[in-house]
């Protein structure tokens, strides 16, 4: 290989920003090198000695006050070795791209890294947030509340879990009501199954006695009177009767009283005209009627009166039962509807005033009842307060019992 084939192949090597090759021995000898001439001259130097001693790699050295990289190549069996050099400064120019570069990927790093942080941590905490939502929803009393069961593994399982606990929640809730309902359903027919045999006896007896006498009339009237008022009790099972049947029941019941009773009291029953298309709970009249008789009426010789007037009081209906009887002390009138208080047996149907108030609060409400106002040798008055239902609300009354 002659002078000039080595020559051609080295200088048809490009390096950057100055960077150039040369070709040395294995002692350091220069073979080739772009300067040759400069150096034999002794106008330029290079580090070919030091150069000579490097095993293939690079290095980076400072020569003459320059720092430089140095990358040596041994060729093949010959022992020569090409040295590439390339000046520092080469990177320094190079420096503002390389920082940009590396501070644009540094910053893609950091984004990407946000990015799938975002997604990982949206991946598990979404389904949480979601469930957590599901749960505030339940805790306030959302009807139709679906949990969903998404996200990683663990918390499928914890949706999984509460859908099943607020499934099998409702299914107790549901059976809690309904126990309840048949409950109250069972304490009102008892409650309301109360008529003691007694009236019914005593009237027919009454009726057998006027009929034995020949007051035919007397008998006729009171048998229609009876009847009548068992028709109006039963009221085809309804609990919810209009407010004119359940006035017409306390007056059928106070024209067989008053003709057992020998007249002894007259009645009155006034209504107002605002109260015809409202609805009430059935037979809650005729127990404090009976109660007016029996001990309001008792001790008069004569000139008995027994009231009832009903009105409408805005979204209340009220309906006043008062006699001119003995009365009592207003603390015993106070103490007639305490649960504490022992029953007093007497002689009528049994269904006493504790017995209403308490069916009128299990149907409507505690702020609905009985209170009793009475002064003794003035009377009694006893009101009842109910809702004014109208018969759209009685309907439903009615379906959801």
């Amino acid at each position: 290989m002659n002078f000039s084939g080595i020559e051609q192949v080295c200088q048809n090597v490009e390096l950057a920003n100055g960077g150039y090759i040369y070709l040395i021995d294995g002692n350091g000898e220069i073979i080739y090198h772009p300067k040759q001439q400069l150096i034999y001259a002794g106008l330029q130097e290079e580090n070919n000695i030091q150069a000579s001693t490097y095993a293939d790699g690079t290095y980076k050295e400072n020569f003459l006050g320059d720092s430089r990289l140095v990358s040596v190549k041994t060729v093949g069996y010959t022992g020569w070795k090409l040295v590439g050099v390339v000046p520092n400064k080469t990177f320094s120019s190079g420096s503002p791209q390389i920082l940009f570069f590396g501070l644009s990927l540094i910053l893609f790093s950091i984004f990407l890294l946000a990015f799938v942080n975002f997604r990982i941590s949206a991946y598990i905490s979404d389904p949480i947030r979601r469930l957590e939502h599901s749960i505030n929803n339940l805790r306030i009393g959302t009807d139709d509340l679906q949990i969903e069961e998404t996200g990683c593994y663990e918390v499928q399982r914890l949706s999984h879990s509460i859908r099943s606990m607020v499934s099998t929640m409702h299914h107790l809730m549901d059976d809690i009501i309904e126990q309840e309902r048949q409950k109250r359903r069972s304490e009102l027919e008892i409650l309301q199954s109360q008529i003691n045999p007694h009236f019914l006896y005593n009237t027919l007896d009454s009726i057998i006695w006027m009929t034995e006498a020949g007051r035919y009339e007397e008998s006729i009237q009171m048998v229609t009177s009876l009847a009548r008022f068992f028709r109006i009790s039963l009221s085809r099972g309804k609990r919810i009767i209009p407010l004119k049947d359940e006035l017409e029941h306390a007056k059928h019941y106070m024209t067989i009283q008053q003709i057992r009773f020998k007249n002894k009291f007259t009645t009155e029953i006034i209504v107002q005209p605002d109260t015809e298309n409202i609805y009430t709970l059935k037979l809650i009249i005729q127990p404090i009627l009976e109660n007016a008789i029996y001990h309001g009426m008792a001790a008069c010789e004569e000139d008995g009166l027994i009231r009832v007037n009903a009105w409408r009081d805005n979204d209340d209906l009220i309906i006043d039962v008062s006699d001119n009887g003995i009365g009592m002390r207003p603390e015993i009138a106070n103490s007639l509807l305490d649960e504490n208080r022992p029953d007093i047996k007497t002689s009528g149907s049994g269904m006493g005033v504790r017995n209403v108030h308490r069916r009128i609060q299990l149907n409507f409400g505690e702020q609905y009842g009985l209170s009793i106002f009475s002064e003794p040798d003035e009377g009694t008055c006893v009101r009842i307060r109910l809702p004014a239902l109208n018969d759209e609300l009685a309907k439903q009354m009615e379906e959801n019992e």
